[in-house]
């Protein structure tokens, strides 16, 4: 230790000037007060910002110089055999110079700032992008990985070896490779993740490097050739194996499971599979699994504006090929998930905000955005059908297909307090666009659609004092019946069913309706909290959920209620339903166990037979 000291002291000694020339510049920071409006900026709010500045540029500039000079020069001029012949050994000689550098290169960093920092100006820096701190701590870890890159390029280049040929081919790879592992992350905007990545590769790589320099004295002792030849073999070594964990770190964050993700979407239509999308636990990487509820089967795609048609065949999803700018168009996909699947690109690339529904069998895409609407053909790539729909840019529409030709838009805005709906149809066989409906007033923010889509139930919004549920025609959005009891605020209170009847939840209990209107019969319940209509699960039965009892103790369960007999068949309790699913080809309701709002595991329940079976536990209580 006394030899690490010895020479680290003796490398300090030898750079006195560089101390004043930081001096000069603490002159400077105070002379800066001078300038015009210094004084309505506060004098030591001027001086540490200059100061700051002349920090930066001083650790910067000398870890360039001393990088450049702490081996290199002594190897060149033949003067490393100095320490050699005396009874140092490598690990001293590298170490006490590197110490001697860093500290020259912190203490002439820290002299601009000393008068910016005695004259309070620290507050400037608690206003600036970090702390001080912060900021120090990123200034100190690019000085250091300055230094050693300029240590490393020193002793390639002064050796005049053909190997430094390869050296520069070996960087250009390393880099390459590098660019190939985060940029995954980054075309998800996996930002955090790519940052952490490359952060820990620097600094492991940083590492490394330093102990090249007592590998490469150890081996290559005061030849500069040897030296360059060591530290090359060591450098790249630890390079490339950085490289490989980083790879597999990535890989590993890039496949999770569905019970990995945690704050997950799940979305499911008719079918089998079900689309979840999240990240893992403490990661920003979100990936969409698309998941066969019967055979376990999964596809991971691009989470971004994944989707399934509404018989459940096929899977559609936008991927950015580029990481240059987040508003360039992404490029759209599809997976048929009926038969063989393979991920097929369909030449389409469509922009990355705004609103995009497939059609019920996934032959066509339709999107809307900044009042435009288009259809495209998946099969074909070809635009069927393109209007401009309303030149307003902040009214928010709805798009659904109803059938293979028909797009329907739910156009609203609001004004000054009071919102209004629009519909309008467009046909893509004519490229003709109808307005059905005009400016209708309206108080509501949801809607529940009949199977065939020629219905629909509005539901949430402000409270204007109505007491029943109004069924609307889905073209026109004239009343075409009044459901007498049923919650016109009530969240999922009310369902259409198969044969066009509908389920309300009124007084505690289930009441049926005819499509009319007229009142069937009262299914009574014996619910103690919020009562939820979740879908049919099997003819003339309904899936009901339960939620009561408040946060942080609020306790789920579901049951099956036999509507023609107006009995509960089945209780579930310790389940919630995940969604709301009406669509009369449905095959199952996904469940989840838990309570409150922590969900352990995910259940699929058959809509046929009423059998569970357990999907996947989170390997996290997933939060929901």
């Amino acid at each position: 230790m006394s030899h690490v000291l010895v020479i680290a002291s003796r490398e300090i000694r030898e750079r006195k000037f560089v101390f004043a020339s930081a001096g000069i510049a603490a002159l400077l920071s105070i002379a800066s007060t001078l300038l015009p409006d210094a004084r309505g900026w506060g004098r030591g709010q001027v001086m540490m910002l200059t100061g700051s500045i002349l920090s930066i540029a001083f650790a910067l500039s000398l870890a360039i110089i001393l990088g450049t000079s702490v081996v290199g020069r002594e190897l060149t001029n033949r003067r490393m055999s100095f320490y050699f012949a005396r009874p140092v050994s490598a690990a001293a000689i590298w170490f006490g110079k590197v110490i001697g550098a860093l500290v020259t290169i912190a203490v002439c960093a820290l002299i601009p700032l000393l008068p910016g920092l005695a004259a309070g100006g620290l507050e400037w820096t608690r206003t600036s992008w970090a702390t001080p701190f912060q900021a120090a701590g990123v200034v100190a870890v690019l000085a250091l990985m300055v230094f050693l890159f300029m240590h490393a390029a020193s002793t390639m280049t002064r050796s005049r070896s053909a190997l430094l040929v390869l050296d520069v081919v070996l960087l250009g790879i390393a880099i390459a490779l590098g660019w190939i592992i985060v940029r995954p992350l980054v075309l998800v905007f996996a930002l955090e993740t790519a940052v952490a990545v490359g952060f820990a590769i620097l600094t492991l790589v940083a590492l490394a490097m330093i102990a090249g320099g007592v590998w490469q004295l150890a081996r290559g002792r005061a030849d500069i050739r040897a030296n360059h030849f060591e530290l090359s073999k060591w450098t790249w070594a630890a390079v490339f194996l950085m490289l490989t964990v980083a790879a597999v770190f990535v890989a590993w964050v890039r496949s999770p499971a569905p019970g990995d993700l945690r704050y997950s979407e799940i979305e499911q239509t008719a079918g089998d599979w079900i689309a979840l999308t999240g990240a893992r636990t403490d990661f920003d990487y979100n990936t969409t699994i698309l998941l066969n509820t019967r055979t376990g089967e999964l596809e991971r795609v691009s989470p971004f504006d994944a989707m399934l048609s509404g018989d459940g065949s096929t899977a559609v999803w936008m991927e950015r090929d580029r990481a240059d700018t987040t508003v360039r168009p992404l490029r759209l996909m599809r997976m048929n998930l009926a038969g063989k699947r393979r991920r097929i690109d369909t030449g389409l690339t469509l922009p990355p905000f705004g609103q995009h529904v497939l059609s019920d069998d996934g032959s066509r895409i339709a999107s809307f955005r900044a009042g435009t609407m288009s259809v495209h053909d998946l099969l074909t790539g070809r635009l069927v059908g393109s209007a401009r729909v309303t030149p307003d840019h902040g009214a928010h529409g709805q798009i659904r297909f109803v059938g293979p030709q028909l797009v329907r838009i739910y156009l609203r805005r609001v004004a000054g307090g009071n919102s209004s709906m629009s519909v309008f149809e467009y046909d893509t066989a004519n490229r003709s666009l109808v307005r059905t409906v005009s400016d209708r007033a309206t108080t509501r923010t949801q809607a529940r659609f009949s199977a065939d889509g020629g219905s629909l139930i509005e539901y949430g919004g402000k409270s204007t004092g109505e007491k029943n549920l109004a069924v609307l025609d889905a073209r026109t959005l004239v009343p075409v019946a009044t459901l007498e009891g049923a919650n016109p605020r009530g969240r999922v209170s009310t369902a259409f069913l198969r044969d066009g009847r509908i389920a309300s939840v009124v007084n505690g209990g289930i009441r049926l309706f005819a499509p009319s209107g007229q009142i069937l019969r009262d299914i009574p319940l014996e619910m103690k909290g919020e009562i939820a209509v979740v879908s049919e699960a099997a003819d003339r039965k309904l899936v009901v959920s339960e939620g009561y009892g408040v946060h942080p103790n609020r306790r789920w369960t579901v049951m099956i209620v036999d509507v023609e007999r107006g009995v509960v068949e089945r209780n579930e309790a310790g389940f919630v339903p995940v969604g709301w699913i009406t669509d009369p080809r449905a095959s199952m309701v996904l469940l989840a166990r838990g309570e409150n709002e922590i969900w352990n595991e995910i259940w699929r329940w058959d809509v046929k037979t009423v059998e569970k079976k357990r999907l996947f536990a989170f390997s996290t209580p997933a939060i929901r």
